[in-house]
């Protein structure tokens, strides 16, 4: 905890709120959750470069401003480092319970090392910071060593079988985050929303020009209204069969929210150019056909977008929430 009571009133010859809101940048690196090395290194060098800016004879105004900057990058930083942790946590469960579910036939469940998992697991679902996973990695590796022993007992199948389960597990152990499967949308197959707002974050930490693209599909609530909600991902999943292949690497596609997709496009260009190009990607007409009553009826497929320059994560995600909203009117879910 930063406490500033000993700068109140104590302090002599100096500004007071100076000397506290460069204790509050001082802090703020000192303190931050030591989580990625290239994340944390990243936002203290941030945090030096506006502690620099708070000269003497920064107006009192001015100060509070660069003392709002500190907190932007600070819950900047806090929301990169929890999405990482949730993540390789998610990961860390899978490896858990898929070695507790194979010992657990292979030799019953009041086996030690059995239990020992159970244990692991418990200790995954309550865990919330990198140090938590750090311990349980240390716990896993000394539990495989436990196994392989026991499995030493056993047929050649089952000591084999260990083995494939041990390669796993090293090779989760020497990744980072970013290698854990991505959860995908049932009814697309894409990556969700917050995929897509952690994409945002490293569009704009390459330093090249990025934009966001919305396509919000028409008709969708209507079509589930009618014909059901199996109708409505019908229409969707069309629709990303036709736009997918539009979409090169490095630019992304993911799902959204509702009948909302997002692509972000890796453009030099401006706004205006990389409108036009989009036109081009969603100038199309798709029909799907829907058996009602006996007979097949072809329902039109086509979306509203919009295009955003991708400088800021959270003003981005604004400007979609709100493009989605503005949907109202046109049958949009």
């Amino acid at each position: 905890m930063i406490s500033i009571k000993r700068y109140l009133g104590t302090v002599s010859g100096e500004d007071p709120l100076r000397s506290i809101v460069a204790l509050l940048f001082r802090r703020l690196g000192e303190t931050a959750v030591r989580g990625d090395p290239q994340e944390l290194e990243d936002f203290q060098v941030e945090m030096m470069r506006i502690h620099d800016r708070l000269t003497p004879d920064l107006p009192q105004e001015d100060i509070l401003i660069l003392a709002g900057s500190a907190t932007h990058a600070s819950e900047t930083y806090n929301r990169r480092i929890t999405l990482a942790i949730e993540r390789q946590g998610k990961g860390f469960q899978t490896i858990v319970k898929m070695l507790q579910s194979s010992m657990a036939a292979m030799m019953g469940e009041s086996v030690e090392s059995v239990q020992t998992l159970s244990k692991i697991g418990e200790a995954l679902e309550s865990s919330r910071g990198f140090k938590d996973l750090g311990a349980l990695k240390l716990h896993l590796g000394e539990c495989l060593v436990d196994l392989k022993k026991e499995i030493e007992r056993e047929k050649s199948s089952s000591r084999a079988m260990v083995s494939r389960l041990q390669i796993e597990v090293e090779k989760f152990r020497g990744s980072g985050p970013e290698s854990i499967e991505v959860a995908k949308d049932a009814t697309t197959g894409l990556p969700r929303q917050d995929d897509c707002l952690s994409a945002f974050h490293k569009a704009i930490d390459k330093g090249t020009r990025h934009y966001a693209m919305v396509m919000a599909v028409n008709r969708v609530q209507a079509v589930n209204a009618r014909f059901g909600r199996e109708a409505g991902d019908q229409m969707l999943a069309r629709f990303k069969a036709h736009i997918e292949p539009q979409i090169v690497a490095p630019d992304e596609l993911f799902r959204w929210t509702g009948p909302a997709m997002v692509a972000i496009l890796e453009r030099p260009h401006s706004l205006a150019h990389v409108r036009v190009q989009a036109n081009r990607m969603l100038n199309m007409q798709i029909e799907e056909s829907f058996l009602i009553k006996g007979r097949s009826v072809l329902i039109p497929i086509n979306a509203s977008w919009s295009l955003f320059e991708l400088t800021s994560a959270e003003d981005v995600e604004k400007q979609i929430q709100t493009f989605i909203a503005s949907q109202g009117g046109r049958d949009f879910a």
